[in-house]
């Protein structure tokens, strides 16, 4: 059975299409859920995206990848890149080109080979990175 080509999703995400990212890789009633937020629907997600990205882009780097027909498991070390100054980014304020990385551990659930599901957990800005 064909699955979900993981490195295929990470060069999407890192082009920074947001729209062909969902559209390709996101159920119409996807989820994504973190500490403290819970987005339903592929037009709730890519709004969400599109509005993390203003100004920031997000590099993904994964470290570990374990998946199977259902399910993906990544620790990600997650590159931040200011386009332009944003001091009230969400991990620390940055000017335009400054960097933070973020340790990210994510579980995706796959239904017909796209994302239904997804829940985010992260470390502190900087810590664990190797």
């Amino acid at each position: 059975m064909a699955t979900l080509d993981y490195q295929k999703y990470v060069a999407l995400f890192n082009s920074g299409d947001d729209r062909e990212l969902c559209d390709t890789y996101f159920t119409e009633d996807a989820v994504m859920q973190t500490a403290n937020r819970y987005i339903k629907g592929k037009g709730a997600l890519l709004e969400f995206l599109q509005d993390a990205h203003d100004g920031v882009r997000e590099i993904l780097h994964p470290q570990v990848v374990l998946q199977d027909n259902h399910h993906i498991l990544a620790e990600l070390n997650i590159e931040f890149v200011a386009d332009r100054d944003k001091p009230d980014f969400i991990f620390q304020p940055l000017q335009a080109g400054e960097t933070v990385m973020v340790k990210f551990f994510v579980v995706y659930i796959l239904r017909d080979n796209k994302v239904c599901y997804l829940k985010t957990a992260r470390w502190p800005p900087g810590y664990g990175i190797d």
